[in-house]
């Protein structure tokens, strides 16, 4: 009898495992405006980026770090690189005209930090 419920534990467990979505879309969105939305991959990320806002004026999104930003690399719709923007401050302001309409990902050096952090910007 122990062995049958055994069984039954680890084939549940096992049917649970291979269902889960190993791709989870858990982003937070941190701007959206009528132009554009910002949002970011993780939770973790809100602990990164103090202000991130759209200046309509100048028609600029403008990010705020806690640390440095090393640079900034863009990245069209298809993963491409379209380019790549040195810093060296806390602060970025990225112009809406080195964007079309559509879907971008910004990847983010920042000092202290291993990995790329990305944002996910759509263009309206």
């Amino acid at each position: 009898m122990k062995n049958i419920i055994l069984n039954i534990v680890l084939i549940l467990a096992l049917a649970t495992t291979m269902s889960a979505n190993s791709n989870p879309k858990n982003s937070i969105k941190v701007l959206e405006d009528k132009n554009v939305l910002v949002s970011l991959s993780n939770a973790d990320q809100t602990n990164i980026f103090s202000t991130v806002s759209y200046n309509e004026f100048e028609g600029n999104i403008e990010f705020v770090t806690k640390n440095e930003i090393s640079f900034v690399q863009v990245f069209n719709a298809s993963g491409e690189l379209e380019f790549q923007l040195m810093v060296d401050s806390n602060q970025v302001k990225i112009g809406n005209s080195l964007f079309e309409q559509g879907d971008y990902k910004l990847g983010f050096l920042i000092e202290g930090k291993m990995d790329i952090q990305f944002a996910d910007v759509t263009i309206k």
